[in-house]
């Protein structure tokens, strides 16, 4: 490449990157968190899912819970991800669109929704969106919220106490063993008392429940 080549090049790149540097500097730049679901469903739409949900664990007997995990993210290189996509059962349960979340249902309580969150962190909300944190969830009509990492002691202690554990986990499978070790302890027969805990797959009863769209869905579908 010749000498006015390699000049006529150096100008043009100065030219198109050095605003950008210039304005990053004056102010920061506010990044809007992506989404998938562009058309919120009502508060009402994921709290009638949930209670339909109970409704089956209740069925099932006392001592029952449900533990829903949300999708992981997924990487697109060393220092970043894909936009991100919720997993839909977990959508369709919580309405929460964040990576690294799980709610527990509890058949035994009538205020027996809780989530676990990511924790905020606003350095990595400048670059990723804003977290819902503890208050956010709980505005989103989770009686009982934690933030992890704080929260992983309070969700293995919610599985230790139960009798029956459903799972619905459809793409985390680091979680899902995370989950079967606390069921069924190493070294454990699961003959004693303590250890009597049953591990159930309840991605079917989710996608039961999705089978039939709801009139809300179907006003969104039309719009």
């Amino acid at each position: 490449m010749t000498n006015s080549r390699l000049l006529t090049l150096s100008a043009f790149m100065f030219a198109l990157f050095a605003p950008f540097g210039t304005n990053s500097l004056a102010a920061p730049i506010e990044v809007a968190k992506q989404s998938f679901h562009a058309k919120r469903l009502p508060a009402s739409f994921f709290a009638g899912n949930r209670a339909r949900l109970l409704a089956e664990l209740k069925k099932m007997g006392p001592g029952t819970i449900a533990v829903i995990k949300s999708m992981p993210e997924q990487n697109r290189n060393g220092d970043s991800t894909h936009m991100y996509r919720q997993d839909s059962d977990f959508y369709y349960l919580t309405g929460v669109e964040e990576a690294e979340a799980v709610a527990v249902l509890d058949a035994d309580s009538n205020e027996g929704y809780s989530l676990y969150v990511r924790k905020r962190d606003p350095r990595r909300e400048a670059y990723d969106g804003v977290r819902l944190g503890v208050e956010g969830a709980l505005k989103l009509g989770a009686n009982k919220a934690e933030s992890f990492p704080a929260a992983e002691e309070q969700l293995k202690l919610a599985v230790n106490k139960a009798q029956r554990v459903v799972l619905i986990s459809n793409f985390d499978e680091e979680f899902r063993r995370k989950v079967l070790d606390w069921v069924y302890p190493f070294g454990s027969d699961n003959n004693h008392a303590s250890h009597k805990r049953i591990l159930v797959d309840g991605r079917n009863l989710a996608a039961e429940m999705r089978l039939i769209k709801q009139s809300a869905e179907m006003a969104i579908w039309r719009q």
